[in-house]
């Protein structure tokens, strides 16, 4: 076995669940203890006009996927010789005795995060989700953690529209009596 398949095995592949804003500001998650990610429809409450079953198109509306987080985090962080950045942390923790990204920065990064309504994006080994806010965030300290902490967060996709301009001919009256008898009607209701 190759010693990359050794130290794989040993530290893992060097990727944790991080959560990132459009500026590049990350926050790593320790462990994601369960995600659930929950993608519902909602059907019309009208009636739907169609002959044919088959060509029913408007009578459902998607909803975003919305995804919940169980996670832990903690202020013990593993060095991992494949990821350069968990390095540069270890080294600087064990030199200068502190370690940036504790337990209550990270924290504090999300709840700014929750209250602005920052676009956020998740990315995990099984999951990625862009274009999300964070909707929820709750922690607690409990004697499972230890002196880590457990979150429970929530990330909403918002869907984006892109607005577009589009120019549209209209036809001109034909006849100047039409236009003129139109708007003589509509300066009545306006001053009866």
């Amino acid at each position: 076995m190759s010693f990359s398949k050794i130290a794989m095995r040993i530290f893992g592949s060097g990727t944790k669940p991080v959560l990132e804003d459009e500026n590049g500001l990350q926050v790593e998650f320790d462990a994601v203890i369960e995600h659930t990610r929950d993608k519902s429809s909602v059907a019309t409450k009208h009636a739907v006009e169609g002959d044919d079953l088959t060509t029913i198109t408007d009578h459902v509306r998607p909803e975003e996927p919305i995804l919940n987080l169980k996670i832990v985090l903690s202020n013990h962080f593993v060095t991992n010789p494949f990821n350069p950045s968990s390095l540069v942390k270890t080294v600087k923790g064990s030199l200068l005795g502190k370690v940036d990204d504790t337990i209550s920065d990270r924290i504090e990064i999300l709840h700014s995060w929750a209250d602005k309504g920052d676009l956020l994006k998740y990315t995990s080994k099984r999951i990625t989700m862009d274009r999300c806010v964070l909707t929820k965030v709750g922690d607690a300290i409990t004697k499972e953690t230890g002196d880590g902490s457990s979150l429970s967060i929530t990330l909403e996709r918002i869907n984006i529209a892109n607005a577009a301009e589009i120019n549209i001919e209209l036809k001109k009256p034909t006849g100047a009596r039409a236009t003129k008898k139109k708007s003589r009607s509509l300066l009545k209701k306006i001053f009866s």
